[in-house]
């Protein structure tokens, strides 16, 4: 049986399409939780540009920790 665990990606290098309309908003990099293991680089990016309601150019993604869901 597989165990569907939460894990942390390290977004950087994060480059912006229209940084000038909201520079100060916009971060170059965050710390994210995805709800599974499983992600790939477009589904990263898509999530981020609507969050953060801008395109992004490029992006760098590292998987840095699993997050256990259930209690312990």
């Amino acid at each position: 049986m597989s165990e569907n665990k939460s894990i942390v990606l390290r977004i950087t290098n994060m480059k912006w399409v229209d940084k000038d309309k909201n520079q100060d908003k916009l971060p170059s990099e965050v710390e994210l939780q995805w709800a599974s293991d499983k992600w790939d680089y477009d589904q990263v990016s898509n999530w981020l540009n609507n969050h953060f309601n801008n395109s992004l150019e490029d992006l760098m993604i590292k998987q840095i920790d699993n997050v256990d869901s259930g209690g312990g």
